[in-house]
């Protein structure tokens, strides 16, 4: 741990000095896990530009696929390249996503977002059913939860989509109540977040619900406090 920390420290400081030239001539590193660290670095920058450059260079109908690939394996809208190129296209992409979405039997996730993104009126023209069951089939089924956000602290845009469904995205929450399936997130706030929280499928459905009702409930750390609260929806 302390060994990484220092690693890490090792690299800003040079690129600090690189960049500044507040250290005189630069010196070759020989530190062979710092020469490591700066190689992947810049394996990661050039992977990333290429990437960039491919998605720049397709037609509609390819970045579209390219998104449903994505939404495949997963990917959230903000750790998907071809998610943001589509919507700094705008307008440009929205008839090839249009139509991809309503020519499958089940519409990709990253796409419907996409377009819910790009031209909210298109995205309202798609059938409600057709618009709410992939985004409450990615939340029972996600091994990670990021694309939805955390209950307590914000929401991101597929737990947007949901919500703002309204009345309509109930009766597909509601059911949800009694999966009890550990809902994790990655990354720092995750950690801290499952270890206080332990969050279930079950809790982003119930706080998705308070939302849609507009109903502010302080969202307690204890599973059975929020347990408790739940008939409100399951008993009637």
């Amino acid at each position: 741990m302390y060994k990484k920390v220092i690693i890490i420290i090792s690299i800003v400081l040079f690129g600090a000095c690189s960049i500044f030239m507040g250290c005189g001539k630069k010196e070759e590193i020989k530190d062979p896990e710092i020469k490591k660290q700066m190689k992947l670095i810049d394996e990661m920058k050039i992977k990333r530009e290429n990437r960039t450059r491919e998605l720049k260079e397709m037609d509609g109908s390819k970045l579209v696929q390219d998104l449903s690939n994505e939404s495949q394996r997963g990917l959230e809208p903000f750790n998907s390249m071809a998610y943001k190129e589509a919507v700094s296209r705008g307008s440009k992409v929205v008839s090839e996503l249009s139509s991809a979405l309503k020519l499958t039997e089940k519409p990709f996730l990253l796409g419907l977002l996409a377009l819910r993104t790009i031209n909210l009126d298109e995205y309202k023209k798609l059938e409600p059913g057709f618009r709410i069951k992939p985004l409450i089939d990615a939340l029972e089924s996600a091994k990670f939860f990021n694309a939805f956000g955390v209950p307590h602290l914000y929401w991101e845009e597929a737990a947007k989509a949901i919500i703002e469904e309204g009345e309509g995205a109930k009766e597909y929450l509601v059911p949800l109540l009694k999966n009890t399936r550990l809902a994790p997130v990655w990354g720092s706030e995750g950690t801290i977040t499952n270890k206080i929280y332990q969050y279930r499928v079950c809790d982003y459905a119930w706080k998705m619900l308070l939302d849609i009702d507009k109903k502010e409930v302080e969202v307690s750390q204890d599973a059975s406090v929020r347990d408790s609260l739940f008939s409100e929806y399951t008993e009637k």
